[in-house]
């Protein structure tokens, strides 16, 4: 079996997920699309709560990299704010709105996937929610960012608008639209009041 066939079965259960979420993605779709035996795949992931765990950790490093990037553009605080939703929204452009953030999906499925994948992904969520602090904080310092409340509260309300709206938006015509129009609302609240940190 080839080396990258790991990677392969990454990259296809990390399509399924975002396109129709982990409860309907089974060994038997990963197994036609990478094209091999239902019975392989076992040997890269004994269970489908492995392979999960290993797609998430995959996703968590690889959308972090992209959050880097963010960071380290320069700008003030809002213009990497306003780069750090475009994250969320490249999502849905780039696949004419039939995917969705992975941990999104995920979340949305934690009741039937267990503790442990909930321990997983709040350990994305988390991160995302003190990026979004950062930025917030760094936008304030420069003044291109208001908050009207707690920094802290504030950045999980932006990071579950970000998650929701992309659910929400999938339903409209035109979902990369729809959510372009809840990141940019988000981007015009955070300049509305004074910073209570």
């Amino acid at each position: 079996m080839p080396d990258d066939t790991r990677d392969k079965l990454l990259d296809a259960a990390q399509d399924l997920v975002q396109r129709v979420g982990a409860n309907a993605m089974s060994y038997q779709h990963l197994a036609q699309v990478v094209g091999i035996r239902k019975a392989s795949i076992h040997y890269h992931f004994p269970t489908k709560a492995d392979l999960l765990e290993a797609m998430v950790g995959r996703y968590h490093k690889r959308f972090m990299e992209h959050v880097s990037e963010v960071r380290s553009g320069g700008g003030t605080g809002g213009e990497r704010l306003a780069a750090y939703l475009d994250l969320f929204a490249s999502t849905l452009r780039e696949s004419d709105g039939s995917k969705l953030c992975a941990c999104g999906m995920l979340g949305a499925e934690v009741a039937t996937l267990g503790t442990e994948m909930a321990a997983v992904l709040n350990r994305f969520y988390e991160a995302n929610h003190r990026v979004i602090e950062t930025l917030l904080r760094e936008g304030a310092a420069d003044g291109s960012v208001s908050v009207p409340g707690d920094v802290a509260v504030t950045a999980r309300v932006v990071f579950g608008a970000l998650e929701g709206g992309m659910l929400v938006a999938r339903t409209a015509d035109d979902p990369a639209g729809r959510f372009g129009q809840v990141a940019q609302e988000l981007l015009t609240l955070l300049t509305l009041a004074p910073l209570h940190v």
